[in-house]
């Protein structure tokens, strides 16, 4: 395995998936831009102006949504998916991990935040326009407290790896060990 300068501040409890190695990684050849850096600096600095202009400009943030510029920028290269063989052995090696992460049928983003008063908050935000039970993988027996708009606040002990809990708009998950089952 490379051990990069990075993975060396690493503390030893965060596990490391390192992508490099799997047998489905490739590397891309050097983009059009690459081999010409004229034009590439040309074409950035037009770039950065229309991303200043987009975000420091109503008038032309309007202007530019009407005429469906912002596709100029996900639509790129840059933000293609991986290949299916890749997604799966990066799922498969996630999955042997223990990490945090939620199931679910439609997009949620998580974001983990570490306190050391009230240990680990678990923010939860539904990206589906309906309410949606998701799985949250967390480690075994733990307890959580789940807030939410709906709900108030709730706790949840956790015997298996699995939560199962309604999401509706959002909800933050205060996650706690319990020392006394380990």
């Amino acid at each position: 395995m490379i051990i990069s300068k990075y993975q060396k501040k690493i503390p030893p409890e965060i596990s490391i998936i390192n992508a490099i190695e799997f047998s489905s990684w490739r590397t891309f050849s050097q983009s059009f831009f690459d081999r010409h850096p004229g034009i590439k600096i040309l074409i950035s600095d037009i770039a950065d102006n229309l991303i200043r202009g987009y975000h420091g400009n109503k008038i032309l943030r309007k202007l530019m949504d009407m005429l469906g510029m912002a596709k100029l920028v996900t639509h790129t290269p840059f933000f293609t998916l991986p290949t299916q063989e890749f997604q799966h052995e990066l799922l498969n090696k996630i999955d042997r991990q223990e990490i945090i992460r939620v199931i679910s049928d439609h997009p949620v983003l998580i974001d983990l935040w570490k306190n050391e008063s009230d240990g680990l908050h678990i923010h939860l935000v539904n990206y589906h326009a309906q309410k949606q039970e998701i799985k949250l993988k967390i480690p075994d027996n733990s307890i959580i407290t789940v807030i939410s708009p709906e709900q108030q606040e709730h706790e949840m002990h956790i015997t298996s790896d699995t939560a199962t809990l309604e999401l509706d708009l959002y909800s933050i998950c205060l996650l706690k060990i319990n020392k006394e089952f380990k």
